[in-house]
This record gives structure tokens, C-alpha cells and sequence, in this order.
């Protein structure tokens, strides 16, 4: 056996084998944590089975060349090409789920007659079939690229890697088709193409793998740092996202104030109306918290139902508006139940951050502050003062 001819099948065996890897990778569904991945994995396994698939034909066509084996090639190729694109745009829940759409299917159709023309009247060798699936596949690729990220104008890391990848790609594929215009070797050909679609197949591999493995660590991440109940962060992150606002707040002057609200009579509701219930209470409190604070203040449950807010750009009569609004709201609200319509109510406390103490300080004051709320009838917002901390001492 010539060296040529076993170099050739050593690449094309570490191409099929990488592919096969691959789909089986896939196949097991590691993807599966991430919601918008839930059909990614299913597509990225059928791409690199018939991407290996399509190669085999491929090899075949070298020494038996006939009509079907040309229209299995061509579609194997671009159909691969199709579910590629399939698991990015199934990523999008909002985009229809069309395997062969109709710019995929019209080139496919493009294609295999070129193909088929060049086979029966121009020529039997496999170059000019080659250029014109490469060509195809590429313009498949194109349409990709605008799939790819989730929130088009702010890709994550992940995704702009995918986004190289096939850019990567495209032009491999592109010198691949310079090359074989210019050296119209029949055995430099066989040798570029087996490299180049190697290439191919790791560099696809291992970015859409980092991509999606990425979004899997982001997702743990997000778990360890948010309330599964409310949405709202827990209070070890609370204290992590507060960090950089405290420090900018000492550089630049401006004011940050903190709201501590509490749920009035919280085991009352969870003893008589359930625990159940009571998660809907919290649920809601989170939910209106949500929909009056902006998108630069902090929010987090503290625990069993505290919540704290922190506001950057905020004086204490802003915040103690804000915390008459979350208020009203509150008490606007009715959740139903077994037994009846529940309504409830919440007691605030607000202070506002002194540059010179620590942030804790200020939790403890608005802490304090939502005490005196409590001991004096709930349902309402209190401001903390330095009479307000007198004379709580000495009534303790």
C-alpha cells in the first residue's frame, strides 16, 4: 500500500473519528441545564454524524462514481450544515424550528443540479462537484452567524468564540477553494481537503463545546448567586454586588440609601393559610420590588421574608417614596387561596450610607428603623434617626 494512500485514510480516519466523538458527545445530552439548549445537543449530534457520514461517501465516490452517490454526497454535506445551523436557532425560543427553511433547501436543490450537470456533461472527477458544496456550505455558514447569539448587539464570550469559529471556517473553506483552482492536483487535493475538513470539524467541535459549557457555568453561577423563589439575589451576593457601588459612592459623593422591608405577620399566614401560600406572598413582595426599582439599585432577600434594597443615586426622601410605593402596592394586592382572598402588608425601615462607616452599619440602621415600624403598628415606612437609635437603647 502506497504512503499516499495510507496518509489519506490516517486523516480521514481522525476526521471520522473526531466527528463520531463528537456526536456521541452530544448525543448524551450534557447540554441539558440550560434551558435554550434543551434541542442544541440533539441538533449538534445529527451534524456531526452525517458531517462523518457525508465524509464516507465522499471517500467512496474516489473509486465509484454514479448519480445516487452524488445526490447522497451533496445532500449529506448541506444537511449536516442545516442541523448546525438548527441547533443555534433552537436556541432562540421565539424562532421557528424549520430544518430544510427555504434558503437551505433552495440551495440544496442549487447545488445538486450544478453537480449533477457536471457529472453527466462536463466532468467525472470530484473537483468541481467539491468547489461547488464548499461554495454552498459557506453561504449556509453566512446565514448561521446572525443565529448565533442570543441577544444579537451583546454576544457573551462564548458566543463570539462560535461566531470566529465560523468565520474560521468559512475561510479554510474559502483557501480550499483557491487551492484546488490553482493546483488542479488530483493527490495535493485529496490531501487539503482531508486536513482542511479535520480542521473543520475540531474547530466546530471544540467552540461550540466551550460556548455551551460556558453558558452551563454561567447558569451554576447565576444559581449560587440568586433566590430561586423571588429572582432577586441572595444576601452573600447582595454584599459581592454592593461592593463596586459603595466604592464608586465614596469616590464620587454621591448618595445610596438602604430599605429593609418585612412581611407583616408572616407566620400567621403560613400557619393558618400553609407554607404553599406563603411562597406566593414572598413571590409577589419580590415581584413588586421588581417592577418599582431600576435596573442600577440592588435587590436581594435577606432571608424568610426580609428584603433589602440598596440605591445608589438616592437620597433618603427618594427612597422613602420608593418604599411608600412598594407599600401601597402591597397593600393593592390580593392572592387567593383555599380558604379566601388573602391580602397583606409590609413594614419598611430606610437609612441612608455614611461614607465613613462600613455598609453593615447602615443595613443595621434601616434594620432598626423597619423594628420600629414593626413596634409601632406595621403596615408603614420609618426613617432611621439618632433619636430613633436612643431610644431603642434604652428601652433595651
Amino acid at each position: 500500500m502506497s504512503t499516499f494512500v495510507i496518509t489519506k485514510i490516517t486523516y480521514a480516519s481522525i476526521m471520522i473519528m473526531i466527528s463520531l466523538v463528537a456526536s456521541t458527545f452530544y448525543f448524551l445530552r450534557p447540554l441539558r441545564q440550560v434551558k435554550h439548549n434543551i434541542d442544541a445537543d440533539k441538533y449538534l449530534s445529527l451534524f456531526f454524524l452525517l458531517f462523518a457520514t457525508a465524509f464516507v461517501v465522499f471517500s467512496l465516490t474516489l473509486t465509484r462514481q454514479n448519480t445516487l452517490l452524488v445526490v447522497i454526497n451533496n445532500t449529506l454535506f448541506l444537511i449536516a450544515f442545516a442541523y448546525l445551523k438548527a441547533a443555534f436557532k433552537s436556541r432562540h425560543p421565539k424562532q421557528k424550528r424549520i430544518l430544510l427553511e427555504k434558503p437551505i433547501l433552495l440551495v440544496l436543490l442549487i447545488c445538486t443540479s450544478i453537480n449533477l450537470c457536471l457529472f453527466h456533461f462536463v466532468d467525472k472527477s470530484q473537483l468541481a462537484r467539491m468547489i461547488v458544496n464548499m461554495f454552498a456550505i459557506n453561504i449556509i455558514l453566512f446565514t448561521i452567524i446572525p443565529c448565533i447569539a442570543l441577544i444579537p448587539k451583546q454576544p457573551s464570550s462564548g458566543e463570539k468564540l462560535a461566531i470566529n469559529s465560523i468565520k474560521l471556517t468559512m475561510l479554510i473553506l474559502s483557501i480550499l477553494i483557491i487551492a484546488i483552482l490553482l493546483l488542479n492536483n488530483h493527490i495535493y487535493y485529496l490531501f487539503a481537503i482531508t486536513i482542511a475538513i479535520t480542521l473543520v470539524i475540531m474547530i466546530l467541535f471544540g467552540s461550540t463545546l466551550i460556548m455551551f459549557l460556558s453558558e452551563v457555568a454561567d447558569l451554576y453561577q447565576k444559581e449560587s448567586s440568586i433566590d430561586f423563589l423571588t429572582g432577586l439575589l441572595n444576601r452573600r451576593h447582595f454584599f459581592v454586588n454592593s461592593d463596586q457601588i459603595v466604592k464608586m459612592a465614596k469616590r464620587e459623593g454621591f448618595e445610596v440609601t438602604v430599605i429593609m422591608g418585612d412581611i407583616d405577620d408572616f407566620k400567621f399566614i403560613n400557619d393558618v393559610f400553609g407554607h404553599d401560600l406563603g411562597d406566593q406572598v414572598i413571590a409577589n413582595f419580590a415581584s413588586i420590588i421588581k417592577k418599582l426599582t431600576r435596573d442600577t439599585d440592588i435587590t436581594a432577600r435577606f432571608g424568610g421574608e426580609e428584603f433589602c434594597l440598596l440605591l445608589p443615586y438616592t437620597d433618603q426622601k427618594g427612597a422613602n417614596e420608593l418604599a411608600e410605593r412598594i407599600r401601597l402596592e402591597i397593600m393593592q394586592t390580593i392572592i387567593p387561596s383555599h380558604i379566601c382572598d388573602v391580602r397583606y402588608t409590609a413594614s419598611f425601615g430606610v437609612a441612608t450610607f455614611d461614607k465613613s462607616e462600613p455598609l453593615n452599619t447602615t443595613i443595621i440602621h434601616s434594620d432598626r428603623a423597619l423594628y420600629f415600624a414593626k413596634e409601632h403598628g406595621k403596615n408603614q415606612v420609618k426613617q432611621f434617626t439618632a433619636n430613633l437609635m436612643l431610644n431603642q437603647e434604652r428601652l433595651e
